[in-house]
């Protein structure tokens, strides 16, 4: 439980870049196995309580972190969820890549390459060309809805 913990916060990481919480659960992960596997005395109880202790100050540091600084500096609100409005749109003819922000109130039915200026349409089947050609679906896709 502990190393799932510390795993949780260790993604939260990666995506938010907060190292503090980060830096307790792993104290705290170190103070319980300490407790757990090193020491003998009957004091290793308390060291497993208090490793215990820091995982839960990490875990409330690092909701509130999100909370306060949020979740996403790409997202936006769609029909009432959040979604993430940053999409990479790769180029199927020459490879380019550029990040585009998604527009929630129309489809891009027409997208222009800048590298080889190849006007990009929707594949069959898809509605825009972020479902088409983006790392992200466009946002009436994300919550769960029909495009355009």
């Amino acid at each position: 439980m502990v190393l799932i913990s510390i795993i949780g916060i260790y993604i939260s990481y990666r995506k938010h870049k907060y190292f503090y919480p980060l830096l307790i659960a792993i104290s705290s992960g170190i103070i319980i196995f300490s407790g757990y596997y090193l020491s003998k005395s009957e004091n290793s109880t308390y060291l497993i309580y208090a490793g215990m202790f820091g995982l839960f100050i990490a875990t409330i540091g690092n909701y509130y972190q999100n909370k306060i600084y949020g979740n996403c500096k790409t997202c936006g609100i769609y029909e009432g969820k959040t979604v993430e409005l940053k999409s990479t749109i790769i180029c199927p003819k020459c490879g380019y890549k550029k990040d585009e922000m998604m527009p929630t109130n129309a489809c891009e039915f027409f997208y222009e390459c800048e590298n080889c200026k190849t006007i990009l349409r929707p594949l069959e089947g898809d509605c825009c060309v972020y479902c088409s050609y983006g790392s992200v679906k466009c946002p009436p896709i994300q919550v769960g809805t029909r495009c355009c």
